[in-house]
Order: C-alpha cells, then sequence, then structure tokens
C-alpha cells in the first residue's frame, strides 16, 4: 500500500494572519478527498461538547486509502443549537426581536427629530449634516469586523458590549447640550447598533432549533419592519408632546431589558478561534480605519470649502488631499490583507459588482430623503414636529411593507431582476418628482403620491440586494459580501447627506443678492447658509419676505432632489446588468473558508476542507 503523502506545515507568514488555527495541508496536488466521517478526538465526546462557536483543526488519516487530510470541522451538526430550555430560548429569542425592531427605528428616528433638536440647540448646518452622518460612519467602519470579534470572544459578550455602547450613546445623545456632544452620542450609538445588527440573527439562528430557523428569521424581518414603520411616528409625537430627548430614554428603555436577558440568560460559549492574539491581529483595523477617516476628511474639505474657507484656501485642500490619500490607500492596502473589507474578487462578476453600484446609490438617495424631506416640511410648509412624522410615515410605513413583501416574493418566485427594476425606476421617479415640491402648498397628492413611490425603491431594495448576492457568490463568500454591501451602502449614506448638504449651502448662498434687495435684514443673511434656524423664525418679517424665504429654501432643494435623481438613475442602469442567478447554480470555488463567514451563512453542517483545485474541478 502506497504510504500517505507528507504533510507541510503552514508557513508562519501564511498562518500568522489567517482566522483560523494553522491547519494542514497535502503536498501531493492529486490527492483524492475520501468521503467525510466525524474526527475522532479526545477533547470532543458528544454535541454538547462541540460548542456551538467551537471549532478544532484535525488530521485524520483514512486506513482504506491513502488519503490523508487537513479539516477544520465546523460544529454545525443536528445540534447546533445551545443545549436550553425553552424558558431561556423565549428570553433571548424577545430579547433579539427587540434588537431587531431598534434597528428599523433607526432608519428614520434621528431624521425624524432633527428639526426639533435644531430648534432647541445652536445647530449649524454641517453640524446638522454630522448628527446623522456620524452613527452611519462609525457603524459600518467596524461592522465587517464584529463577526470575527465575536468568533474570538464569544457570541454573548460582543453583543452585550454592543448593547452597552449603544445604551451609552443613547445616554451621551439625551443629555447633550451642544451640538458637538451629540455628534458624539450618535457615533457611539452607531457602533453598537450595527454591532447588534450584525450579529442578532445569527445569535438568534444559534438558539433556534433547526425546524424553527426560518420562522425566526422571518420574524426577525417583521420586527425590523415594524421599527422602520413607527420611528416617524413616534419621533413626531415624542417630541411634539414630551421633547426630543426622550426618543433616547425610548431607545435605552427597550435595549437595557435586551442588555439584562443578554447577560443572564445567553450561555457564554467557548471562543471559536483559540489563538485570540494571531486572530485579533488578523482583522482588518488598518482598513476600516483608512476608510472612515478618508470619508471624514474629504467630507470636511467639502463642507469646508464650499461654505467656509473657499476651495483655494489651504484647510480646504488639506483636508481633501488628506482625504483622498487615506482612500487611496486603503484600495492599495484592501489589496494586500488577508482579511479584506472590501472583495476584490466580487468585482469580477457583472451581476455582483452591478449589485453593489445599485446599494451605493440606494444608500445615496434613501438617507438624503430621509433627512431632507423633514427639513423640507418644517421650513418650507411650517409643519409642527408631529406633522412631520406623520407626513414622513408616507414613506416610512410602506417601506417596511414592501421590504417585508419583497423578501417573500424573491423567496416564492425568483424573479429578482423584475423587482430591482421596478424598485430602482421607482426611486428614480420618485426622486424627479421631488423636484416639484413648492414652497408653502400642501398639496396632499404630491406629498403622499410621490412619497409612496419612493417608499417602493427604499423598502424593496434592502432584501432583494442581499437576496441577489447570496445567490450570487460562493457560499464561502456570502457573509463578507452581505458585510460589503452594508459597508458599501453605508458609505453612500454619508455621501448622500454631506453632498446634500454642500449643494444646499451653496445655492442658498447664490440667491442672497435676490434677498438683500428685498431688503432682507443683514445678521439674517449672514446666517442662512449655516444656520437653519434663519429660516423658521421669520416671527418678524412681514408675510412677503417670508415667502421669499421659503421659495429660496425650496428651489435651493430642489438641485438635491437632482442630484439624487442623476444617482438613482445610474443605479437603475446598473440594475439592467444584474443577471439571473439561482441558489441551486451558485459557482464552485476552492476556498479556505473562515469560520464566521460559514456561520454566517447560517449552514447547519458546515465542513470546511483544504483540498487541492482538482478535487474540486473533478
Amino acid at each position: 500500500m502506497p504510504s500517505p503523502p507528507k504533510l507541510k506545515r503552514l508557513s508562519p507568514f501564511e498562518s500568522a494572519f489567517r482566522t483560523p488555527p494553522p491547519t494542514y495541508r497535502a503536498e501531493n496536488p492529486g490527492v483524492e478527498v475520501p468521503p467525510l466521517r466525524r474526527p475522532r478526538s479526545a477533547a470532543f465526546k458528544t454535541n454538547e461538547d462541540l460548542s456551538y462557536m467551537g471549532t478544532s483543526s484535525l488530521l485524520e488519516h483514512s486506513d482504506d486509502d491513502c488519503s490523508t487530510r487537513a479539516i477544520r470541522f465546523s460544529v454545525h451538526s443536528e445540534g447546533a443549537t445551545i443545549p436550553i430550555d425553552d424558558r431561556r430560548r423565549a428570553f433571548i429569542t424577545s430579547a433579539l426581536c427587540l434588537t431587531s425592531f431598534l434597528t428599523g427605528l433607526e432608519l428614520a428616528l434621528t431624521s425624524t427629530i432633527l428639526p426639533a433638536i435644531e430648534d432647541d440647540i445652536s445647530v449649524s448646518t454641517t453640524q446638522y449634516s454630522w448628527i446623522g452622518a456620524a452613527q452611519i460612519l462609525a457603524g459600518v467602519c467596524l461592522l465587517p469586523l464584529w463577526q470575527t470579534i465575536s468568533d474570538i470572544f464569544g457570541r454573548k459578550w460582543i453583543l452585550s458590549a454592543g448593547l452597552s455602547s449603544y445604551i451609552a450613546g443613547c445616554l451621551i445623545s439625551a443629555l447633550a447640550q451642544f451640538a458637538h456632544q451629540l455628534i458624539l452620542g450618535q457615533a457611539i450609538r452607531g457602533i453598537g447598533m450595527y454591532c447588534f445588527y450584525e450579529l442578532g440573527n445569527a445569535a438568534l439562528t444559534d438558539v433556534t432549533p433547526a425546524a424553527q430557523k426560518r420562522q425566526s428569521q422571518a420574524v426577525t424581518l417583521a420586527c425590523v419592519c415594524m421599527g422602520a414603520s413607527v420611528s416617524t411616528i413616534l419621533g413626531g409625537l415624542l417630541s411634539n408632546y414630551a421633547g426630543w430627548r426622550c426618543n433616547f430614554y425610548f431607545c435605552i428603555a427597550i435595549a437595557a431589558p435586551c442588555l439584562l436577558v443578554m447577560l443572564v440568560y445567553f450561555p457564554a460559549s467557548i471562543p471559536a478561534q483559540r489563538s485570540s492574539k494571531r486572530n485579533i491581529l488578523s482583522m482588518d483595523f488598518l482598513g476600516a480605519s483608512l476608510a472612515g477617516s478618508g470619508v471624514i476628511l474629504v467630507s470636511l474639505g467639502l463642507q469646508l470649502g464650499g461654505i467656509t474657507f473657499g476651495w483655494s484656501s489651504g484647510n480646504t485642500i488639506g483636508f481633501l488631499t488628506v482625504g483622498l490619500a487615506c482612500l487611496f490607500g486603503f484600495l492599495v492596502q484592501q489589496y494586500f490583507t488577508w482579511q479584506p473589507i472590501l472583495q476584490y474578487s466580487l468585482f469580477k462578476d457583472l451581476t455582483t459588482a452591478s449589485a453593489i453600484l445599485v446599494s451605493f446609490t440606494h444608500g445615496f438617495t434613501t438617507l438624503a430623503c430621509f433627512y431632507y424631506l423633514p427639513l423640507y416640511f418644517h421650513l418650507a410648509l411650517a409643519a409642527s414636529y408631529i406633522q412631520i412624522g406623520l407626513w414622513l410615515s408616507a414613506t416610512a410605513i410602506p417601506s417596511g411593507i414592501f421590504a417585508f413583501g419583497t423578501a417573500a416574493a424573491i423567496k416564492n418566485t425568483g424573479h429578482h431582476r423584475l423587482i430591482i427594476f421596478i424598485s430602482t425606476a421607482a426611486l428614480t421617479m420618485a426622486c424627479g418628482f421631488f423636484i416639484m415640491y413648492a414652497s408653502d402648498d400642501r398639496d396632499w397628492i404630491r406629498l403622499i403620491v410621490f412619497q409612496l413611490m419612493i417608499s417602493i425603491g427604499i423598502g424593496s431594495l434592502f432584501p432583494a440586494l442581499r437576496i441577489i448576492m447570496h445567490n450570487a457568490v460562493p457560499s464561502p463568500l456570502v457573509a463578507s459580501s452581505a458585510a460589503m454591501l452594508e459597508f458599501v451602502r453605508g458609505f453612500g449614506s454619508v455621501l448622500g447627506i454631506v453632498a446634500g448638504q454642500v449643494l444646499l449651502q451653496n445655492k442658498i448662498r447664490d440667491r442672497s443678492g435676490e434677498l438683500r434687495r428685498a431688503h432682507v435684514p443683514e445678521h439674517r443673511m449672514d446666517n442662512l447658509s449655516t444656520d437653519w434656524r434663519s429660516f423658521s423664525d421669520t416671527m418678524r418679517l412681514t408675510p412677503e419676505k417670508q415667502g421669499l424665504l421659503k421659495e429660496v429654501f425650496t428651489e435651493s432643494l430642489s438641485k438635491v432632489w437632482i442630484m439624487c435623481t442623476v444617482v438613482a438613475a445610474v443605479g437603475f442602469l446598473a440594475g439592467f446588468l444584474i443577471l439571473k442567478t439561482r441558489p441551486d447554480q451558485q459557482p464552485t470555488m476552492l476556498a479556505t473558508t473562515d469560520h464566521h463567514e460559514m456561520h454566517g451563512s447560517n449552514s447547519d453542517k458546515d465542513i470546511d476542507l483544504l483540498v487541492p483545485n482538482s478535487a474540486f474541478e473533478a
């Protein structure tokens, strides 16, 4: 009988930055992989001993042939769920559903209460945009890292840390007396929110029996849609009758019991990755820092150049130069890192590349809509806080309904290309119709129908793009591709808010001559492009001057809608490049699957093999 092939341990350079523990591979590329069987190990004897997050690098030798293989055994067998009683499972499931509700609530809650915040504390136009952008930017920078961190330290502690961060951010925001304190609180909230957004569904899968996993995922999606639907009405009611700070206290009242349940009932598991130091070093903190720093510096450069210092000033040039250098360094660094945030391989496929582009345009237009529609209602239509919430619910409530309905429709029909076409077309047309909004014109057909149209695009694209990406990539890349999709959408959202604010301010400043000829007071003229209260605090002005200010604001805002229309049209054209994919036609490829990626795919039985290409080609 021929002797088994020699085994070669991975070099220190190869293994130092890999998420799994050191594995082995056969030097002989022609080794045939025998049928899988459970490894024999004294360390693991029962399914209970195999922790739901545990992995083990085991060397298995088959006596009936010369095949020796190195495998990483991911414990997602029939007993993959944590052995807990029904009472504990009910508490944990309820807490995770509440975190999903909070995730949906954050879609439009902050944007709904921003007019109330702007009336209460001194908020410049630049700070107004960063109150929302800071929450998204801080969250998406760390979003791709949470799965790996939870594999190292355990799901329980990372979820608890995320909820603690969210509660701390809400408390800072509720107690803030100045805009910079509020921005800091929003950034801390964003870190926590994106943490339990990324890990909540996986944690629910861990504690749910295999037969109920699909039902649990449907329930969490319903909770997200419910939170998105009530966010605007809740924000308007609390801001109008109790003050905008009560919105943050309401979020604390929901998150605090969830944190208590996580600490008391969620079982502490064995960390999946044994060599914590090695795996911590393997995470792409450098890439996240470069991306976040680059976007912040470029955004500040655009804001300073457009309003404060001018485009030729040293401050503007410095911010833009350093920011672009950080973004370029991020793109280069992603090519060489072991666990990149940007999976360049996804851009080689037309379907995945187009889906990523559509995701960027979706984020850009969605957040611009949710942030500048309330401003239009407040400044141009003189709406109260509760009216803002009620009117904006024409976007939020249908968005949640369309999101849930789209997921069900694609599951039953598989016609995702048609849904992408309808969604991107509706998004483009609605942004174009927003240009028709006039000052002091409460035309209910325009206010309601146009928002219903944009809700088709906003709600449907959230699940549709994720399902398309899931079906178009190999199983080992499902989790990383989903994280990348949210990463790109988040950066698009930040750029949409900042670009809209810069364009709006510049157009208002261009109309300053017309306002001077109408004898608008000079002190008000100086603050028009830097303080939105100059438009809302008009009690001492004549009706003619009040109408002129509203007209200037509305016409300037129409340029923002034109920009959103162009961006949405790019997404509409990119949608035609998305090809039809089905789950049963996923491409095969050689991949060393990270545990957190396999876990993110919600697979029940995951075995990772390090085998040569010939095994797959055969």
